[in-house]
């Protein structure tokens, strides 16, 4: 898993999690804190990549991150 910072904690990851219905579309496993926006893992149909993305941008400007 790639270093947030010197003095930034890993925490357990946080998961997003598309669907139609009761059908999981795709996911997405990430951790956003002090400035930092990690994500370490994507799955699923790339029908799912556009709302995963909109939201893990959202995610990361609430922690003031400028990378992802």
């Amino acid at each position: 898993m790639p270093r947030m910072g010197g003095d930034t904690v890993r925490r357990p990851g946080r998961a997003i999690v598309v669907a139609r219905g009761k059908r999981v579309v795709a996911y997405a496993e990430f951790d956003a804190q002090d400035g930092h926006c990690t994500v370490s893992e994507v799955g699923g149909s790339p029908d799912g990549y556009p709302a995963l993305t909109r939201r893990i941008r959202q995610i990361a400007t609430g922690v003031g991150a400028v990378r992802i």
